[in-house]
């Protein structure tokens, strides 16, 4: 018993020491594995925490000034480590929030291990939030204002405020904000001083001036510019020696006003428009290069505006006010020659290109200053107008006699400085500069090509072109509105008193210089100063003037390159010698033009810009077939582009392209000032820029030196290859593009072995594009009509949504049209209703009207016609004659056209009231389609027909009676007989002439025919090398003869070819008894007989006599314009008066279908009427001048308002004047009376020439 209890104590106790050590063993396990976990979370919490503090560093890098914060204050840091003033430290504690223009500003201090250090320093801080800087366009600017400022970190000098860091943030929330650090700014600014004082001591002013200039010389040495130099910029501070001299501190370098050209140009935010709170500059203060573009900033800039601090300095803060310009300001200071040689030199638009920073420096150091105590000694008269400042100037002259000068003459209001506004320069290019404008009419915003034009060429070619581009409208060319030319007036700011007074005049206007006229200096005048002595004060150099050479500008805004194209300006008399030659007198100036051209303002990025993002192959088919669209409308309009690139096809913001910035013909070209030219544009990708076009770009026949006529039509297409081709494959360098582009131009068109292999279709479309042979390139039309395109999804679907929308008998017909007429009125149309007004301006001419057609009137009834007004608007029954018609849409959806011509609507009335005898007249208003927005063009007519059914004598006598109203029309209105000559033909001639010539060689012929400026020989030879028998040239050459014998040229005809003149035979005998019963009637003038009247060969007129009457000193241009005598659009291409020709065929074309009608014989002759009224208008300017000199009257042509004028001088006689009136009117005798209001008037202008004037005699 006890044995086994013993057994099993022992074996409990061996249980218990196992689980014992199985604990144990576990528990070391469990600690074992609690320290490897401690280990671990405590490695991971190390590596958390330096996430955490990394993702800190990085959202004080981005997002947030707050991160990291010290308590309630707000840090910045920077990305680089900053040292000022022995200090280092990359980020700053922020306080005392300043709000500013723009941005806000804050006081700062250094964050470093010493935590008491304290330094001067302030923080800038803009916040971007439009939408427009988050665009790639936005962030350039950004990215380039950046860079400038951190070019500026680099420039150190004593007066010049520090800019220490610079931070552009472009978080991923929240807007981009732009940081910078610089150095604190003095409490005091010169502004400040000059409002408690009206002005500071010569010696006070001479060491501010050297202080600036030398801080400016710092910031030009670095090829920086300040841009924005006034006296709220310089700030003044005082010296650790405590020295009563101030300290100067120049601000705001650079950046500050590029800020402000940001924010005018795309503002910051929405609904913070830049409050300018500066008053404005008057033009006479302002340098040339604010004239020239306001936008513009180059040295001679910032040292004009040093000038003018300067003129402050002397006269106070309203010096500008107080002086009608720098020159007159500079006369009256009291500072020594020298000194006034120095301000000269930075005020003279004509020495700036000259001077420096560095050379007024030398300047200043050569004055010996002098006590303030000094004897003011008078240095220039002052000639200016205006109250007379009493400064002890004027010795020997009458305190009032400034107040007895002339005043300066009104000047002409430029219409680029009311109406528009400029925002920003978007670039200089080959042709001129490019402005972004705001217009204050319409507060759009524009794109304003500016362009100076020759003087001494004409720019009528220049004009032209402009204006074609006008007529472009398409949704992918960048539009162009309108273009005008602003002549730039010479105003003068001082008198012409009398015969010795020498004036020198400028130019004035946004790119000119300033222009003044200086009042000689008496040779008695014992303060006179040799001009000599003082250009060796300045110590500039001397200078020399070539008016034959025309300088160009650069893009460089280095002072060496800028130019001196105004070699006599507002200071070129400022000091006079004291001898001068009276004779030895400068010719006025010729007054410079400038070309503006409004086109539409694309925001977003070029295609260039586009392409360097990368493309895919889809998105570069899209905008290749809108570019190509773009290139298809402009060849139907007849317009080249002549400088296809991708830099200039712009990206909207729909991300569609706009072709835009076309070029100028070489042709055009003569007529821009080459002062306004690129000479070439230094880019590394061999974008030299030549007559059109871009090197690389430009097809192999423009840049052919071969002689001879070469075919340019097909010049962009070659340029549109290589854009296509830049847009499937891209360049790694600017390098590698040349190379590649340079291969790819040669004739065998190789391309790159890397091209990739799937791109067959583009492949053979850039080698189809890029063949050196013209004639084997494809036009704009026949490659959008090629298989090699890619279909377009989105045309499939329009094409089908369009078939079934505009079906007159689909449902949606009648939607289409309600919703086509209820739509409200856009911005665009409120801008073509101003078109429609300024279409409506009356010409000149147009008080003749009612003379002339009274005249006509007279004459058509004296032939016993009847005036009919037809019908004003016609369906249009065939569509492909849309282009020649001034066409509408009316509410039912037919398409209705106003008349053209007036022969139309005469026969579709004759037509429909089934008339078979009628003479009948009518003046009315013909209308050509306008390819702008607008209303159609107005060209006045007038009509006069005959109809009759007598088939026998009918033609004949009909042709005789418009012959006699033809010679009755020229007879009755001056100068007319003797400019004008009536020409004879006849349809069938006409017509027999013409079936002698092949019908592939017809159009040829004809347009041999028609060249005004080749002889007939020339023609005949021309017709043979075409491949045309000599005979039948021979007969052609006959034909084109013009004689009043016409038996002479029969004779000549048969001699060559009698059968052709037994044919022609009976229709010579029609005009020849035409003449005859003419002649019986009274006719005694001549006819001329021209059988190929090409003018009158239409499918219309036929089997009759035809009639034209043409200048007399352009027969050649009406043979080259005849065969459409009566289409409106002869008689905008020829001299043509007056038409005539028989018409049946027309009137049958237009009547209802019947089994049988009565032939009839129409004749109709239709008159340039505007050509009558512009004919005496001339005669009018010309004739009637001795007349009106001997208080004659104007003549019997003279627009009469009425006959009598019914006034008195005194009021209260209004009833009497009315019975007059009332009796005169009773009697058939037209008056008018004087209303009371109007007497007054009368102090200024005769009521004897006010009546002359109107033409009341």
């Amino acid at each position: 018993m006890t044995k086994r209890a013993n057994q099993e104590e022992r074996e409990r106790r061996e249980r218990e020491e196992a689980e014992a050590e199985r604990q144990s063993e576990l528990a070391a396990r469990v600690a074992e594995q609690l320290q490897e976990q401690l280990q671990a979370d405590a490695q991971k919490h190390l590596i958390a925490k330096e996430m955490q503090y990394k993702a800190a560093r990085r959202r004080a890098q981005s997002d947030a000034t707050e991160v990291p914060s010290i308590g309630d204050t707000l840090t910045e840091s920077f990305p680089i480590e900053v040292e000022f003033r022995d200090i280092r430290f990359n980020a700053v504690k922020m306080f005392h929030p300043r709000k500013e223009r723009l941005g806000v500003t804050y006081l700062a201090d250094p964050l470093c291990d010493d935590v008491h250090a304290t330094l001067p320093l302030e923080v800038h801080t803009i916040e971007f939030s439009s939408d427009y800087y988050v665009s790639s366009q936005g962030k350039r600017k950004l990215a380039q204002l950046e860079a400038e400022i951190q070019r500026l970190m680099k420039v150190h000098h004593p007066n010049l405020l520090s800019v220490l860091a610079v931070k552009l943030l472009f978080p991923h929330i929240g807007p981009p904000r732009l940081a910078i650090l610089s150095e604190q700014r003095p409490a005091l600014t010169l502004q400040d001083v000059l409002e408690d004082c009206d002005s500071l001591r010569e010696d006070r002013a001479a060491d501010y001036l050297a202080q600036i200039l030398s801080a400016l010389n710092a910031v030009h040495s670095s090829d920086l510019v300040h841009r924005g130099l006034d006296t709220t910029c310089i700030f003044l501070a005082t010296r650790e020696n405590k020295s009563h001299t101030k300290l100067v501190k120049v601000g705001k370098v650079g950046y500050h006003a590029r800020l402000k050209d940001l924010h005018k140009s795309n503002p910051f935010s929405s609904g913070s428009p830049l409050v300018n709170d500066e008053y404005p500059i008057p033009d006479p203060w302002l340098s040339k290069e604010v004239l020239d573009s306001p936008l513009s900033y180059t040295r001679g800039r910032d040292i004009h505006s040093i000038g003018v601090v300067f003129l402050q300095m002397l006269h106070g803060q309203g010096v500008m006010y107080k002086f009608s310009d720098p020159r007159e300001a500079l006369q009256a200071a009291s500072v020594s020659p020298t000194l006034q040689v120095t301000g000269l030199n930075m005020l003279s638009s004509s020495r700036k290109s000259q001077v420096s920073c560095l050379s007024l420096l030398a300047d200043l150091a050569s004055i010996s200053l002098t006590l303030p105590t000094r004897t003011n000694t008078p240095s220039i008269l002052v000639t200016g107008p205006g109250t007379p400042i009493g400064n002890g100037n004027h010795y020997g002259t009458s305190p009032e006699k400034d107040y007895f000068r002339v005043p300066p003459s009104t000047r002409q209001a430029s219409r680029w400085k009311e109406d528009w506004e400029e925002l920003e320069l978007l670039g200089r290019g080959a042709f001129g500069s490019v402005v972004k404008a705001r217009n204050r009419i319409d507060s759009r915003i524009y794109a304003v090509k500016k362009i100076r034009l020759r003087t001494d060429q004409s720019d009528t070619k220049i004009f032209r072109e402009v204006n074609a581009l006008s007529r472009l409208s398409h949704r992918f060319v960048v539009r162009y509105y309108t273009t005008w030319v602003e002549t730039v007036e010479v105003v003068t700011s001082g008198p012409s008193s009398s015969s010795d007074t020498a004036s020198n005049s400028g130019t004035e206007d946004n790119m000119t210089s300033v222009p003044h006229s200086f009042e000689r200096r008496e040779k008695s005048d014992p303060f006179s100063i040799d001009l000599s002595e003082l250009d060796d004060y300045g110590g500039s150099g001397s200078r020399s003037s070539f008016p034959s050479i025309h300088f160009t500008r650069s893009d460089v805004k280095d002072e060496k390159d800028e130019d001196d194209d105004d070699s006599d300006d507002g200071f070129a008399h400022l000091f006079t010698s004291e001898y001068t030659d009276d004779e030895d007198v400068k010719p006025p100036p010729v007054l410079p033009r400038i070309l503006y051209i409004q086109m539409e303002f694309v925001e977003r990025q070029t295609l260039k810009e586009r392409v360097a993002e990368g493309l895919s192959e889809e998105e570069a088919w899209r905008l290749f077939n809108q570019i190509l669209e773009a290139l298809v409308h402009m060849g139907s309009m007849g317009i080249l582009h002549r400088d296809v690139k991708l830099t200039n096809i712009f990206i909207d913001g729909n991300g569609d392209c706009k072709v835009g910035d076309f070029g100028l013909a070489t042709s055009s070209l003569a007529a821009v000032d080459p002062s306004d030219l690129s000479p070439q544009m230094t880019h590394s990708d061999s974008e030299l820029t030549l007559e059109v076009g871009t090197k690389l770009y430009i097809a192999p026949e423009v840049l052919s030196r071969r002689k001879g006529p070469r075919n340019h039509n097909k010049a962009d297409m070659y340029s549109l290859g290589i854009v296509f081709f830049e847009m499937n494959y891209p360049f790694s360098t600017g390098a590698e593009r040349i190379a590649v582009i340079e291969d790819l131009r040669k004739p065998g068109v190789y391309l790159p072995r890397d091209w990739e292999a799937h791109r067959t279709r583009q492949k053979e479309i850039i080698s189809w594009l890029l063949r050196h042979d013209p004639a084997k390139r494809p036009s704009a039309l026949e490659l959008s009509q090629s298989s090699l395109l890619p279909p377009r999804v989105e045309d499939e679907y329009f094409k089908e949504a369009l078939r079934m929308i505009s079906a007159p008998e689909s449902t949606h017909y009648q939607t289409l049209l309600s919703v086509l007429f209820k739509r409200p009125a856009s911005q665009a149309s409120q801008t073509r209703n101003l078109l429609y007004d300024l279409e409506a301006d009356i010409p000149d001419h147009a008080n003749l009207n009612t003379i002339v057609e009274d005249k006509l009137r007279g004459i058509f009834r004296l032939h016993g016609a009847v005036d009919m007004e037809p019908p004003l608007l016609a369906p249009l029954a065939n569509p492909e004659e849309n282009e020649s018609w001034a066409t509408f849409i009316d509410r039912h959806g037919d398409v209705v056209f106003l008349p053209n011509q007036a022969l139309i609507p005469f026969a579709k009335l004759a037509a429909r009231n089934g008339v078979k005898r009628i003479k009948r007249f009518h003046i009315m208003n013909t209308y050509r389609p306008n390819a702008v927005p607008g209303h159609p063009k107005v060209v006045k007519a007038a009509i006069l027909d005959i109809i009759t059914p007598d088939m026998k004598n009918g033609m004949v006598a009909a042709g005789a009676e418009l012959i006699l109203l033809l010679s009755d029309c020229l007879r009755s209105f001056p100068n007319l007989a003797q400019s004008y000559d009536i020409h004879i033909s006849h349809s069938r001639i006409v017509e027999l002439a013409l079936s002698r010539v092949p019908d592939d060689l017809r159009p040829s012929v004809m347009d041999i025919m028609n060249q005004s400026k080749s002889s007939l020989s020339q023609k005949r030879a021309a017709l043979l090398k075409k491949g045309l028998l000599r005979s039948t040239a021979d007969e052609l050459e006959i034909f084109a003869e013009i004689d009043e014998d016409i038996d002479g040229l029969l004779i000549k005809l048969e001699r060559t070819s009698p059968s052709l003149l037994t044919i022609m035979r009976p229709a010579v005998e029609e005009i020849k008894q035409s003449i005859q019963l003419a002649a019986s009637a009274g006719f005694s003038g001549t006819i001329y007989f021209r059988p190929l009247m090409w003018a009158a060969h239409h499918e219309h007129f036929n089997d009759g006599i035809r009639l034209e009457v043409i200048r007399r000193t352009r027969r050649q241009d009406v043979l080259a314009a005849a065969g459409r005598s009566v289409n409106p659009s002869f008689y905008l291409i020829s001299d043509d008066l007056q038409a005539g020709c028989r018409y049946d065929k027309l009137i049958t074309k237009y009547s209802a279908a019947k089994p049988k009608s009565d032939p009839i014989c129409a004749f109709a002759i239709q008159i340039a009427f505007d050509k009558i009224t512009v004919a005496l208008a001339a005669f009018q300017s010309t004739s009637v001048k001795a007349l009106i000199k001997e208080q004659q009257s104007f003549g019997f042509w003279s627009p009469r308002r009425c006959d009598v004028y019914v006034m008195s001088y005194q009021p209260g006689y209004l009833q009497d004047r009315l019975e007059v009136a009332a009796l005169l009117w009773q009697n058939n005798i037209s008056a008018d009376i004087m209303y009371d209001a109007t007497l007054a008037e009368a102090e200024n202008e005769s009521h004897v020439d006010l009546c002359a004037r109107e033409g009341i005699l």
